[in-house]
């Protein structure tokens, strides 16, 4: 596993890149999937956390820990809970640092 060295008392905002995000029947979620080094992972998000145009998912960088940070995304994976590791290694392929705007035009 990892050590976390840090804390954030003020969570950075980010934006995920997803593979693939979709409209669920409904249209109040999306499907979203992304892959890190640790693996390949699906989620079902509230449409207000995703910017489905640039497929991109609004997270939260928690911690720094020894190899990288801890995100927080809006829900549960299929396969673990909401944080994630990303490795420094894929930090700048995965987050982009930044504001957004999602495909509904919340700000």
């Amino acid at each position: 596993m990892f050590q976390t060295s840090l804390w954030r008392t003020n969570p950075e905002h980010v934006l995920l890149n997803c593979s693939e995000v979709r409209e669920m029947p409904g249209g109040d979620e999306f499907v979203v999937q992304f892959t890190t080094k640790n693996g390949h992972y699906t989620s079902f998000v509230p449409k207000q956390h995703v910017d489905a145009i640039n497929r991109r998912l609004h997270a939260c960088i928690v911690a720094d820990v020894d190899d990288g940070v801890l995100i927080l995304i809006p829900a549960e994976t299929l396969t673990s809970g909401p944080r994630l590791l990303v490795e420094e290694s894929e930090r700048k392929e995965l987050l982009t640092v930044g504001d957004w705007v999602t495909s509904n035009g919340i700000k």
